[in-house]
């Protein structure tokens, strides 16, 4: 329903706010539930937090791409960004981590990830931000607002991927669902961009613009 009304809202009123609420959802609490799930994993969380912060992160992820497809100044063009970047991170990290990983990053939510990894995925979202940038025109000059906008905007896709691995964990859970066989279940394929999206597109708006 929250989708449906975000999505008819269009880029006014509830569809903006919706974005907004799910960006300052990301910056806020979701780093400080991290950090205290990490010094405390036994402590549980109430079911109802639970159930507002998914229609949060699906909702607001949801019309964040809407809005960045249909939004005047943006476009399909930035949407393909938005999936490069964080598809990229993935890549970046998933090699860094695997030729020069030492330290993990959050071992009590997810053992796998390193802080070399993280930072390659920085690396690659260097290029491929660039590479963006170019391809859709922005000012030479604007890069270096770009290129800080792409790397918050991958440092919360870390985070989103860090947030569903906690929930997994607090649920007893190995994979989020069963739809895609062998992929962990649909969370575990978008959860990253559905962090991504409305820091992405607040990012953009705080910081822009790109012509």
């Amino acid at each position: 329903v929250l989708l449906l009304l975000g999505w008819l809202g269009g880029e006014t009123g509830f569809g903006l706010l919706l974005v907004l609420l799910a960006a300052l959802f990301w910056l806020l609490p979701v780093p400080l539930w991290l950090r205290r799930y990490a010094a405390e994993p036994a402590l549980a969380q109430p079911r109802e937090w639970w159930v507002i912060s998914g229609l949060v992160v699906l909702a607001g992820g949801g019309v964040a791409f809407t809005v960045l497809h249909d939004a005047p100044g943006y476009g399909p063009g930035w949407v393909l960004l938005l999936m490069f970047l964080v598809a990229g991170a993935d890549i970046g990290a998933f090699f860094a981590g695997r030729r020069f990983g030492r330290v993990k990053l959050a071992p009590q939510i997810s053992p796998g990830k390193t802080r070399e990894g993280a930072w390659g995925a920085l690396a690659a979202t260097a290029l491929v931000a660039l590479a963006g940038a170019a391809a859709l025109g922005v000012p030479a000059a604007r890069w270096p607002a770009f290129l800080l906008v792409c790397a918050l905007t991958v440092i919360w896709s870390i985070l989103g991927d860090l947030f569903e691995s906690m929930l997994k964990r607090q649920h007893g859970a190995k994979d989020s669902g069963t739809l895609l066989p062998g992929h962990g279940g649909v969370l575990d394929r978008i959860d990253s961009l559905t962090a991504a999206a409305p820091v992405f597109l607040l990012g953009l708006t705080v910081f822009g613009p790109w012509r």
